[in-house]
């Protein structure tokens, strides 16, 4: 069953959290998620959302333990420490997902 992680924090640092993930990136060739996803808030310029998919708890938890994901927690927590206590940590099971139709017909043209 699919498992999420959401990670939300604030930062007036992006640029530096996300050379951070692109360095992880880089130097692991096989990431245990299987979709990630950044957003930023709308009303709040410098509040973001990260949202990790993994095909599994089991795999979101050896995402956890690997020695990478931790080394990134650590350096990434400075930058988003513009507004404690961040950032924040939510893990959830996916209990229904849909696709929506939105945008596909401008797709097709």
């Amino acid at each position: 069953m699919t498992f999420i992680q959401i990670v939300e924090f604030e930062t007036d640092q992006p640029e530096q959290i996300r050379a951070l993930a692109n360095q992880m990136r880089a130097s692991n060739s096989t990431p245990r998620w299987s979709r990630l996803t950044t957003t930023r808030d709308h009303n709040s310029p410098n509040r973001y959302a990260t949202i990790i998919e993994f095909p599994s708890w089991e795999a979101a938890q050896e995402s956890n333990d690997d020695p990478q994901t931790q080394t990134f927690a650590r350096q990434m927590s400075p930058c988003a420490a513009t507004a404690p206590p961040s950032p924040t940590w939510t893990s959830r099971r996916r209990c229904r997902s849909r696709a929506g139709t939105a945008g596909r017909s401008a797709q097709r043209r």
